[in-house]
């Protein structure tokens, strides 16, 4: 599949995320040995195999996930595009999770795609979209 725009391969990573769709978050993600992924109080995981690997296991892992994820900030320039916001994970069980989050967006000849995904756990309240964020 391609994506036209870094906001669609981002809506495109989110749907798969909460669907649980291992094979649209393959296509997502830029197939590289630079694609770089951080899962929550993880070590990085660097190459497609190696962060599909950690995706499969996520996702197949888990019934479900309800996720709804805010930009605060987007830089951008011909070919590089980074989103840093914020995602409210809630797990099938019920489980809540803040995350501050950081995707980069990488352009090739057939669309964009995703090469970094960093998420952390937040610690403190966050300000909500309609608030400011610092």
């Amino acid at each position: 599949m391609s994506y036209p725009t870094a906001d669609a391969a981002a809506e495109a990573f989110y749907r798969a995320f909460a669907d649980g769709d291992v094979v649209t978050m393959a296509e997502i993600w830029l197939d590289d040995t630079r694609a770089c992924c951080v899962h929550p109080a993880r070590e990085p995981v660097i190459g497609h195999g190696p962060v599909m690997d950690s995706w499969r296991e996520i996702l197949l892992e888990a019934s479900s996930f309800d996720i709804s994820y805010h930009a605060a900030v987007q830089l951008d320039n011909e070919d590089l595009v980074v989103h840093v916001g914020v995602e409210r994970l809630t797990t099938g069980s019920g489980q809540v999770a803040l995350l501050s989050v950081t995707n980069a967006f990488r352009r090739m000849p057939d669309g964009w795609r995703i090469v970094l995904h960093h998420a952390a756990p937040v610690q403190q309240p966050v300000a909500t979209v309609d608030d400011a964020v610092h």
